[in-house]
């Protein structure tokens, strides 16, 4: 009996757990079809270009065995429920497309979740999940996409870097524009540190600074953890734009 590697015996357990249907509006942004790409072009262009990105918004919570979600953090607990509010608002209502950045090990509890709250309306618009590795806002890697944009500035962060350029490829096929960023951590780390710290990052948040400036904003310090990261990225090509709806700190906060 042939022996099974780690990743076999978890595709496996999978099988064996993951049986709860998963609704056809909530979608798995690496394994889109050519029809189901297509439908999303189509949308993101009618509205210009912008869509919506929720980094970890349910990092927070978990799910019980009945995917009811818990909100398990007394802290983030007021903004985990409105999070998650105007997530469904998003789901129902005409609106941008809308990303959900979720850590691997907890896609398929999402997906279940928002499936079973989605199938309860007719004409609900789709979510869109992106894998990332746990613990980070970095994606998976995106599979057969050929690394056919360089970052502007040059960076050169290995895997991470590669990932994010072909999540960032994908955006930009698929006629994006603008990024509405919300989700969980954002926090200000204080420059000299940051800039002792990650040296090699500094040059990846040049063109954020650029928007920030352009807007009016006041900001000298480096939007840090997995939304900052994520804007920092996004940034390179695409307008971003911080809702409030982040945690510890939304844009009100990041300016004062």
């Amino acid at each position: 009996m042939p022996i099974l590697s780690f990743e076999e015996c978890l595709g496996k357990i999978r099988e064996i757990c993951e049986t709860e249907p998963i609704s056809p509006n909530v979608l798995n942004f690496l394994e889109l079809n050519d029809i189901q790409e297509q439908e999303l072009k189509e949308q993101i262009e009618k509205y210009d270009g912008e869509v919506g990105v929720w980094v970890h918004p349910y990092f927070y919570c978990y799910f019980d065995k009945d995917f009811k979600i818990i909100f398990s953090d007394e802290y983030h607990k007021e903004i985990s429920i409105k999070v998650d509010e105007e997530i469904k608002k998003q789901l129902l209502e005409p609106s941008k497309p809308t990303f959900l950045f979720i850590e691997n090990e907890s896609v398929y509890r999402t997906s279940v979740y928002l499936s079973k709250y989605n199938n309860s309306f007719q004409n609900s618009n789709k979510a869109y999940i992106v894998p990332t590795i746990n613990g980070s806002p970095c994606p998976l890697a995106i599979e057969n996409t050929p690394t056919t944009m360089l970052c502007r500035n040059g960076i050169g962060l290995g895997l991470e870097v590669e990932n994010w350029i072909k999540l960032l490829n994908s955006f930009h096929n698929l006629k994006t524009k603008k990024i509405n960023l919300a989700g969980f951590d954002l926090m200000l780390d204080k420059k000299e540190e940051f800039e002792k710290l990650y040296p090699e990052r500094v040059l990846m948040y040049a063109e954020l600074f650029k928007q920030f400036q352009k807007a009016g904003i006041e900001i000298n310090d480096y939007p840090a953890l997995c939304v900052g990261t994520a804007a920092a990225f996004f940034s390179n090509y695409f307008q971003v734009e911080f809702s409030d709806l982040t945690s510890p700190h939304g844009l009100k906060m990041l300016t004062k």
